[in-house]
């Protein structure tokens, strides 16, 4: 019954009439996990993409999620239906997960059957349906708890397994944060239950090893990306940062009248705007009314035992972590935690909030059942009182005006309340007619869920189907493909958001991309903000940036007008309020310089701004990205004609020249530098540099030779060897006799 009650509100994406892809799903998530899978069924490793920044790592970005497995089914069907298929595998694993999680605590299969759509239906995940990282990771966390309780009972190979696997599933989602959070929730979790139990030193010994197990299965993923982050952009956040999307405390209102400053969409007393702040999704929540009534009850008859002591203690981080800078506990979190300050958006702990009040539902539910006499006047009492309060909230204050008023605000407070009063009358009739009682409080919980559900952002917002056909087929983007100018690779640029991964859809060549890694020495001399756009107009300006990366075509807002006289106005995008533009670099994508000049980062991008600089001549090393290979950089400095090169850089960063030098010179390659790429020359290792700050030189000699260079991702060598291992200590474990 979990399973058809969490797939109910979603029977329009079932039957393909809605797609429920908006966003970043769009924008980010599909595009790429299509790009890893259409790299494997073209033969080559997933590790890199032409696509975005000039070149991306695409196993250190992190959310491509490359060993991710279930993702594989990007690579077997289209992009909507494979989006309907995952969607649903995923949230049919969240209520299994908390179901089973639920049943093994409580002994329960009515109290599993709410808490297993509870969870699936939870505003956390019907919100971040935008996130499919969230989505995968949310769908793997009751398991990983479950896999907790039954290690902290004792130890079996399948226990281990289970929750290895589960905390490895997360840890490879490519989202870190939904791994820390994991983490942290377990620690937390098991501190309460052997604290209070006093099992001694086995159960932590059997936790330890889980998780570092765990966490060695998706090494793969995890070392590569921490590396790969240190370079970016983001390689920790500030306080300010860290804590935009938190939550204040009015936020936490939504837990129990989700509409309560608009948000909804599509369904009658629900479909007023959202007044609450910038990102609707980052900022509110749900767990059911009706739920959390149900959980109360489970809390007041068992508020001493350890494991409700222990989701309460979740509870309790989760609320406080999420208001973070409006408690001192988000600035202990953020200062003392290992890792905290690497997110942003701490709203989203409130997820374990969610897992933790369905757990306690399938008590309430169990508790309700197994009492001789259900105290209804309290109960009574209690609703009144929190009735009483909810209505009060829109009479009292209107947030500084983010609460609807009229119609919408009156509805936003009654329809919870109206949920909650119909849980008590299934709990009165509980005292009665038990089977009929039980059936009214789940259908109670199952509409209360199930409307918000139905009145979130992906009905509203979800593309249809006809347009993702055409955004995913296969003819060109609207503004066209990149202009074809002599020389080799054609790239394109654009100053909006509106084009962010385009170039993955289209498995074209450009230099914008959407990812929070973006390299930092990359985005600083492009202008490129994480977000995707231009934050300056240095590709538009007079200089050799948009040589260096062959950029041959330019998508900008009307406004703009490129100083830069190479630059050619082919008139307006149709159907856009943006102008596209075209060029022909200077130099070719791949090119042989002799003349090298040494210089600091700091001074290249003068450099590159600088039309009086010649490029096609020169080329620029950083004195400190040469190392102990400096004075073979020193050796070229010849301003004459370096020679002829053929050949070309493959869609998975395996590249084939050959070259005719006519003295030692450096081989540039239009391709963004970034650590992991490897050359040799006539098969003898040769070094790869940064070279003009931003793309890629090789050192050659004179004469005809061949170059191949290659991407492989820093650390995934280590990751896979640390794969390797837990995969045959877990199959070791199966062969032991014990």
């Amino acid at each position: 019954m979990s399973l058809l009650v969490t797939t109910l509100p979603f029977v329009q994406v079932l039957v393909g009439s809605e797609t429920a892809m908006y966003e970043d799903i769009n924008d980010y998530h599909v595009p790429f996990y299509q790009a890893v899978w259409r790299s494997i069924g073209n033969g080559h490793w997933p590790f890199w993409s032409h696509s975005v920044f000039a070149g991306q790592n695409l196993v250190g970005g992190g959310q491509p999620a490359v060993f991710y497995p279930l993702n594989a089914i990007f690579g077997v069907l289209g992009p909507v239906t494979a989006f309907r298929w995952w969607l649903f595998v995923h949230l049919w694993i969240a209520a299994a997960g908390a179901f089973t999680w639920s049943w093994w605590r409580w002994r329960s299969v009515a109290g599993a059957t709410l808490s297993g759509f509870a969870y699936a239906l939870n505003g956390f995940m019907i919100l971040h349906l935008v996130h499919m990282p969230f989505v995968a990771g949310v769908a793997w966390l009751p398991w990983t708890f479950l896999g907790l309780e039954l290690l902290l009972e004792g130890w079996s190979a399948g226990r281990l397994v289970l929750f290895s696997g589960a905390l490895g599933m997360i840890a490879m989602t490519g989202h870190p944060q939904m791994l820390w959070m994991t983490l942290v929730a377990l620690l937390l979790l098991a501190l309460v239950d052997l604290v209070r139990s006093g099992r001694g030193l086995a159960p932590w010994l059997r936790i330890g090893s889980g998780v570092a197990i765990g966490l060695c299965l998706a090494a793969p993923q995890l070392i590569p990306q921490f590396l790969f982050s240190r370079t970016s952009v983001r390689p920790d956040l500030s306080i300010k940062n860290d804590f935009t999307y938190s939550d204040s405390p009015r936020h936490l209102l939504t837990l129990l009248v989700p509409h309560i400053m608009g948000g909804g969409a599509g369904v009658p007393g629900m479909s007023a705007p959202w007044k609450g702040g910038k990102n609707y999704h980052e900022l509110a929540n749900d767990v059911g009314i009706s739920v959390a009534f149900i959980a109360v009850v489970g809390v007041v008859r068992r508020i001493r035992e350890r494991r409700v002591v222990g989701l309460l203690v979740i509870i309790t981080f989760a609320v406080l972590t999420a208001l973070a800078g409006h408690t001192v506990v988000g600035t202990i979190v953020y200062h003392v935690v290992p890792f905290a300050k690497d997110f942003r958006a701490w709203a989203r702990y409130l997820l374990l909030a969610n897992l933790a009040v369905a757990s306690l539902a399938g008590l309430g539910v169990r508790e309700l059942l197994a009492a001789r006499k259900v105290p209804l006047d309290r109960l009574a009492i209690g609703a009144s009182v929190a009735a009483a309060l909810i209505l009060l909230v829109p009479v009292v204050t209107t947030f500084n005006g983010q609460i609807p008023t009229g119609g919408a605000g009156f509805t936003a407070v009654a329809i919870p309340v109206l949920f909650m009063y119909g849980a008590f009358g299934a709990i009165a009739m509980i005292s009665w007619r038990p089977t009929w009682g039980l059936a009214a409080l789940l259908l109670v919980c199952a509409v209360d869920l199930g409307t918000f559900a139905l009145s979130s952002p992906w009905r509203a917002d979800g593309a249809p189907a006809s347009s993702l056909d055409t955004f995913y087929g296969g003819g060109p983007p609207v503004f066209g493909w990149p202009a074809d100018a002599p020389g080799g690779t054609d790239r394109w640029v654009t100053s909006t958001l509106d084009f962010r991964n385009i170039s993955v859809v289209k498995d074209m060549q450009g230099i914008n991309g959407y990812d929070p890694l973006v390299q930092a020495d990359f985005a600083e001399l492009t202008g490129l903000v994480s977000a995707g756009r231009l934050g300056t107009n240095v590709f538009y300006a007079p200089g050799w940036l948009s040589d260096v990366l062959r950029v041959t075509t330019l998508v900008a807002d009307r406004a703009i007008i490129p100083t830069d006289p190479a630059w050619h106005d082919e008139g307006r995008v149709v159907g856009t309020p943006y102008e596209r533009w075209t060029r022909s670099p200077r130099v070719a994508d791949a090119y042989l310089v002799g003349n090298v000049r040494f210089t600091d980062f700091g001074s290249i991008d003068g450099i590159l701004r600088s039309p009086a600089t010649d490029l096609t001549t020169t080329v620029y090393v950083e004195n400190g990205r040469v190392g102990g290979d400096r004075q073979l950089f020193v050796d070229r400095n010849s301003p004459d004609p370096a020679g002829k090169v053929s050949g070309s850089m493959s869609s998975a960063g395996v590249g084939r020249y050959t070259i005719d030098a006519t003295h030692p010179a450096v081989l540039v390659l239009s391709y963004a530098w970034l650590d992991g790429w490897s050359a040799t020359v006539d098969g003898k290792a040769a070094p790869v540099t940064r070279a003009d700050g931003v793309v890629l030189g090789v050192t050659v000699p004179a004469g005809h030779h061949t170059v191949e260079l290659a991407y492989f991702p820093p650390g995934l060598t280590l990751g896979l060897i640390m794969s390797a291992l837990a995969v045959l200590i877990l199959l070791s474990l199966f062969a032991l006799p014990f």
